[in-house]
């Protein structure tokens, strides 16, 4: 097999060209390019995902309702407990199929792609009963959680129409990442945008214009999902993508991927979920500090101020992700353990001035989002503990990344929970409790644990053997040949 690929000719160089000028003089400036070409637009597509939130809850929030507490209450239960389950659950399974489909396109192989694509949909559909049964007994669950019987009933209620939108939101996430793997991001963007106008507009109407109400918001949500998913196919099909990389569905080839692709999955899940249950653990344990109330907004201050800045990080990382796993996917070690130390750099340095523009113009952003001056102050002194801590942030967050692209999830989920759940968590609220740090002292934790984590990360990549990582990547797609074989 190996024989044979050596007399296929280069791919055009164009965008979607996994190593491009694989012979100009300096690497590193050619991949700085492409990682600016791809982060850009992935930055944007966060930007579009984050923005029209805020617009639902205004919508949410002028709904004349004589319930209307209550059914806001729901909502945010409903959508949270979606988030925290299900949605964390498809997110994480699907990060293997961004490993396999970079490393496929850097090999040249596009035929691998559409067989990853067919276990990934094995292995969604094998998880999809039990996250509908755990989604349909949301409302016991926060009965048993101590939540109010008619706000539970409600968000039950709500949870019906996340069901059927649970596969197509699975199927979007797959096609995202075929796309992605073969640097084609900026296509993300305008499904977004179409996407997140189907469901301002579809919520508006829902609910102002029908008897659903606030349960409009979520039926809405549903209806984008399937839209997101439908255009997003569109595209696949439009730009042949569809015709280079599927050659019919081959189930038995395809089984034969579930154990692998399983494993990076789970492994994902792990990752995904250590970052969404620590922000919530950090809130249950905010309320229970002596001003319960005033901690959490502050600390919701700050997660929002650090959310900003991370949407530079998050599409840096995620392009390095791409490249590194192109590179790998060619038999290019050299190559992606210079992508690796690019992107971390980058990375470093937005730390860096992320961490000097919260510490400077911290009172500026107060002063526009807080009110209260107990909250003020606690705000104040959270941000200029952490400020010092944003490096360490955003090289685990970049960190986490290039372990995705190398097919080292599992590495990636032993240093998610060392820092969250073994380090972070029980340090921070030893500093808040025991040590009567409050809100601040809470955040030391968790960031303390980011960054041990984070420098034995480091450390460790300095060991890392590339040749090795490059030889396991055309192994998979030799296995993956000979299934097809």
């Amino acid at each position: 097999m190996s024989a044979v690929s050596l007399t296929v000719p280069p791919p055009p160089q164009d965008e979607a060209t996994p190593l491009v000028r694989a012979d100009a003089t300096s690497v590193q400036r050619d991949e700085l390019k492409h990682v600016i070409r791809l982060g850009l637009p992935l930055m944007l597509q966060q930007i579009v995902d984050v923005t029209p939130q805020v617009l639902i809850v205004m919508l949410i929030s002028h709904l004349n309702h004589g319930m209307s507490k209550e059914l806001m209450a729901a909502s945010a239960l409903c959508g949270l407990f979606y988030r925290l389950t299900a949605r964390s659950v498809v997110t994480g399974i699907s990060t293997a199929m961004s490993t396999m489909s970079s490393q496929a396109h850097g090999a040249n192989k596009p035929w691998e792609i559409g067989l990853y694509f067919q276990a990934g949909i094995l292995v969604l559909a094998i998880a999809y009963l039990p996250l509908v049964a755990l989604l349909l007994s949301c409302s016991h669950i926060f009965v048993f959680l101590g939540q109010v019987e008619s706000v539970a009933a409600i968000a039950g209620r709500m949870m019906w129409f996340n069901v059927p939108a649970l596969p197509f939101y699975a199927l979007y996430v797959l096609q995202a990442n075929w796309i992605q793997g073969q640097n084609r991001v900026l296509p993300l963007v305008f499904v977004d945008l179409a996407g997140q106008a189907c469901m301002i507009s579809t919520a508006y109407i829902l609910m102002y214009h029908t008897p659903l109400g606030i349960v409009g918001v979520v039926a809405a949500g549903a209806i984008t999902e399937v839209l997101k998913c439908s255009v997003l196919f569109g595209y696949i099909v439009y730009s042949g993508l569809l015709a280079q990389d599927w050659k019919g569905w081959d189930l038995p080839a395809a089984w034969r991927l579930v154990p692998s692709f399983a494993s990076l999955g789970a492994a994902g899940v792990v990752v995904t979920m250590c970052m969404a249950y620590a922000k919530y653990t950090i809130t249950i344990l905010a309320g229970r500090l002596p001003d319960g109330a005033a901690a959490i907004s502050a600390s919701a201050g700050y997660d929002l101020l650090v959310a900003c800045f991370g949407l530079v990080v998050q599409g840096l990382a995620v392009a390095g992700c791409i490249r590194v796993g192109n590179a790998l996917g060619a038999n290019d070690a050299p190559r992606a353990k210079t992508v690796a130390r690019l992107v971390l750099c980058l990375a470093a340095a937005y730390g860096l001035f992320a961490g000097c523009v919260m510490g400077l113009f911290k009172d500026l952003y107060l002063a526009v989002y807080m009110k209260d001056p107990t909250v003020r102050h606690l705000a104040s002194g959270l941000i200029l503990t952490a400020a010092p801590f944003q490096v360490a942030t955003a090289l685990l967050t970049t960190l986490l990344a290039i372990l995705q692209g190398c097919g080292l999830q599992s590495v990636g989920a032993k240093m998610s929970f060392a820092a969250y759940a073994v380090v972070g968590i029980p340090l921070g609220a030893a500093l808040a409790f025991y040590n009567q740090s409050d809100i601040a002292g809470l955040w030391l934790g968790v960031l303390l644990g980011i960054t041990s984590v984070t420098a034995g990360g480091l450390f460790w990549l300095t060991r890392l053997d590339w040749d090795q990582l490059a030889a396991d990547a055309k192994e998979r797609t030799r296995d993956t040949s000979s299934s097809k074989a």
